[in-house]
């Protein structure tokens, strides 16, 4: 027994002095190789189905089809909007029935006067929006022009009020020029919008 702890401990001497005499080649031997990066697993099938996505065309949005049958319900709900000043649904109403019946001329006569009446309201809507801001600039000549030009169902709500307060800016002006008589027909119009009262 003594024998064999003898063997041992001079078998761990021997490799001990091996290793420090030849740690170099040793360490030549057991170095380790780089690992190998990994690369994320891919689902080919997922990959396949996105590219087919990205490349198919988008689905139109779904639009309701009419027939002819339903150009009647058409052109009452179209004339209802028009009554409301609803220019442009009636446009869209009747573009609607146009297309469900190609050869009903009465339809295509009632969008084309629908069409103008949009285009008149978008040109009133503009018009009113450019007073708006000749009179921010206090430009009360060309305000009350674009003004007197509106339809009356393009007027606002404080529609008389505006021409009437035009009409006293304007009076106000001629008297800081010292035009005594072109201020007062000035003043005169603004309150004959109001009371008729005169000055």
């Amino acid at each position: 027994a003594v024998v064999g702890v003898a063997l041992l401990v001079a078998g761990a001497w021997f490799l001990g002095a091996f290793d420090s005499l030849f740690g170099d080649r040793a360490e030549s031997v057991v170095v380790e190789r780089p690992a190998k990066k990994k690369t994320p697993a891919t689902n080919s099938a997922a990959q396949a189905a996105a590219s087919v996505a990205s490349t198919a065309p988008a689905a139109a949005p779904a639009t309701p089809a009419y027939g002819p049958k339903d150009v009647p319900d058409l052109r009452r709900r179209a004339r209802a909007a028009r009554e409301q000043s609803e220019f442009e649904q009636s446009v869209v109403l009747l573009q609607a029935a146009r297309v469900a019946d190609p050869t009903n001329f009465d339809v295509a006569d009632e969008l084309n006067a629908a069409q103008q009446l949009l285009q008149q309201q978008q040109a009133n809507l503009a018009r009113l929006k450019e007073a708006k801001e000749t009179w921010k600039l206090q430009d009360y000549d060309e305000a009350m022009r674009l003004l007197y030009r509106l339809p009356k169902e393009m007027q606002p709500p404080s529609y008389t009020h505006w021409l009437a307060n035009g009409w006293y800016n304007l009076g106000v002006l001629a008297l800081q020029r010292g035009d005594v008589g072109e201020a007062l027909q000035f003043f005169n119009d603004g309150l004959e919008l109001n009371s008729g009262d005169k000055v």
